[in-house]
């Protein structure tokens, strides 16, 4: 079942946080005979557009597609070769559709980002490319910058995962790499920009409560880190989506520490200082989990499913 809440921003107001029952003004359904799925969104004033991976047209191709604010279908296009590839992140920038993901073609697991117009024509590919493997899962745009979040395998002397940060002008340029972790793996799952600043979410073993923890860090446009935060317990517990709004970092995932089933899921507030303003899980019996956070209007919304 799709999860979905709305609160306040306020602490009082989120503690009456509403579970949604949406009626989607439309559906739509792309794919073959294989799997396919798809990992983000994006949307501009007329059109929305969605990244994924398709087993239908091959071994594994990202894919990019392009719908009206009614639903309706315009275009779809796939990028691949004989091995597997996803597009896990979709960012709309001016006339242009730029979109981050994997590929195995070469071995070992690198990043790609790929350039479209808005008609679906692929204009360029950029890669990040290392020894070992690397994995990009979210992407975000901050002016004329695109940030790239996941892990990689590389840039960790004893091959341990580390969350890493790429920037990227618009033509394709690296700008800087950031590395982030412990003593055990590390990933970005999530990245957002607010404030001049890059925010980053994910999962950290072992760094500070034991089991699989959350974490967010802050850095600047040039790629300093300005902090780190932690959050969790005894068990696993992940950041799996951010959002910046009001000078607020929020911070959406599930927990197997604090909840009253499998797992719950989470939203925590914090200030631009790295300052715990509020937590809150919501959940039941069984398994609940956020995997989206957007902040409009004074309003937080988080999806998922329960």
């Amino acid at each position: 079942m799709l999860l979905a809440l709305a609160a306040g921003a306020s602490s009082s107001a989120l503690l009456s946080a509403q579970l949604l029952r949406l009626e989607p003004s439309w559906t739509a359904v792309w794919g073959g005979g294989g799997a396919d799925a798809a990992f983000n969104v994006d949307v501009d004033e007329s059109s929305v557009y969605v990244a994924g991976v398709s087993r239908s047209y091959g071994s594994g191709d990202a894919f990019l597609l392009k719908y009206g604010r009614d639903g309706g279908f315009q275009w779809g296009v796939t990028w691949g070769g004989g091995s597997y590839e996803a597009a896990t992140g979709v960012a709309v920038v001016g006339s242009y559709i730029y979109t981050a993901g994997y590929s195995l073609a070469a071995g070992s697991a690198d990043i790609f980002l790929l350039k479209y117009s808005k008609s679906g024509q692929l204009l360029w590919t950029a890669e990040w490319r290392g020894k070992e493997d690397d994995y990009a899962y979210s992407l975000a745009v901050g002016g004329r910058e695109l940030y790239v979040a996941g892990e990689s395998l590389s840039v960790s002397p004893d091959k341990r995962s580390e969350a890493i940060l790429l920037a990227f002008d618009l033509d394709g340029g690296l700008l800087w790499a950031a590395s982030w972790g412990g003593d055990d793996t590390d990933a970005a799952l999530a990245v957002c920009v607010g404030g001049g600043h890059v925010y980053v979410a994910g999962q950290s073993y072992g760094y500070e409560y034991g089991g699989l923890d959350a974490f967010l860090l802050k850095y600047d446009s040039s790629g300093q880190l300005a902090w780190s935060r932690a959050w969790g317990g005894g068990a696993n517990d992940a950041a799996q989506a951010v959002a910046e709004g009001g000078g607020y970092i929020y911070v959406a995932g599930y927990t197997e520490s604090f909840t009253r089933g499998r797992s719950d899921a989470f939203l925590l507030k914090y200030d631009a200082s790295g300052n715990l303003v509020w937590s809150k899980t919501w959940g039941g019996d069984g398994r609940d989990e956020a995997y989206g956070v957007a902040a409009c209007s004074g309003e937080i919304y988080v999806v998922g499913f329960t």
